[in-house]
């Protein structure tokens, strides 16, 4: 008989010793990676996935009855965040610190992108007919709940804010990030980057709530809001005025726009460019001559308003 026809799938004897190399390779990385890896943190043999999870369970057996619901309740009951917190799960947590923190943040960011968190998002915009006949979502009580688990934590949590940060550009969810961040001490200039983005694309409803909601008092923050205040709502307006004149020396940037907002048709928008110039202080000396001419504006109000800030703004060349 002759000799049978080799595959032509069958790989060829020389390519062997490369194959056995090659695997031998990533074998070996496989095995470097797996022994230089840091084993992750744990607490009394438990990580934060395990402590979280505890956390969780430990929550349902902290609700009381309350007399009037709130957002914030369930129904006529409310959570027990401080017998919560002195759960086990909860010290497990505070125990594991800034790596906890970590854990929660990226959870959070996780879930805020989910499939499942729109669906919560939409669900809850849905009427009672059609709620009772959907399954009830769980990505959005579980943003909940690791808001109450960084409620445990104290001042570790900050290590979170950076991770749940770019979950504010989800629609769905921009409010639960807020309200999430709100509890957390850390430094405002990492929003610096998300406000100047949605100022350049015209996203000033997400700016003002923000600044406010969050009390961003940065100079990126003031630029923000003097586009802001180029719109035609007067209404918008005014809590743009009102945030800047909380921003004091750092809404340095806003001065031009509030010079123009002094000769606005609108009496409160005057007047609240006024106490933001004053809020600004020395600083804003080149508003001193419409200064001087608002101080003869047809509202006393604005008068007296501009007047202050003269005082204020001219101290620093009578010292």
């Amino acid at each position: 008989m002759g000799r049978e026809k080799k595959s032509s799938r069958e790989l060829p004897r020389r390519f062997w010793p490369k194959v056995v190399i090659a695997l031998s390779v990533m074998g070996g990385c496989a095995m470097l990676y797996c022994g230089l890896r840091k084993p992750e943190p744990a607490y009394q043999g438990k990580t934060a996935a395990e402590w979280f999870q505890e956390f969780k369970n430990a929550s349902s057996r902290h609700w009381v009855p309350v007399p009037f619901p709130t957002i914030y309740s369930k129904g006529d009951r409310m959570l027990d965040s401080s017998a919560l917190y002195r759960e086990e799960a909860a010290e497990g947590l505070r125990a594991l610190g800034t790596n906890a923190a970590l854990y929660l943040g990226t959870r959070f960011g996780k879930n805020a992108g989910t499939l499942s968190y729109r669906y919560a998002s939409l669900y809850s915009r849905l009427p009672n007919f059609l709620r009772r006949r959907l399954p009830r979502p769980t990505a959005g009580m579980e943003l909940v709940e690791i808001n109450w688990a960084l409620g445990a934590l104290g001042r570790d949590a900050s290590a979170a804010a950076p991770y749940m940060i770019p979950a504010l550009r989800s629609a769905g969810c921009f409010g639960a990030t807020v309200e999430a961040l709100k509890q957390l001490e850390f430094d405002r200039h990492q929003l610096d980057p998300l406000l100047e983005e949605w100022s350049r694309n015209g996203q000033h409803t997400n700016v003002v709530r923000v600044v406010r909601d969050l009390r961003v008092r940065t100079s990126v923050a003031g630029q923000c809001l003097a586009r802001a205040l180029r719109g035609q709502d007067n209404g918008f307006r005014r809590i743009c005025l009102s945030e800047l004149d909380l921003l004091g020396s750092a809404a340095l940037p806003a001065v031009p726009e509030l010079i123009a907002a002094l000769k606005d048709e609108d009496e409160q928008v005057r007047y609240g460019a006024a106490r933001a110039l004053e809020a600004v202080g020395p600083e804003a000396g080149r508003a001193v001559p419409a200064l001087q001419q608002a101080t003869n504006d047809s509202s006393i109000m604005v008068q007296r308003a501009s007047a202050r800030a003269l005082r204020v703004i001219e101290k620093k060349g009578t010292e």
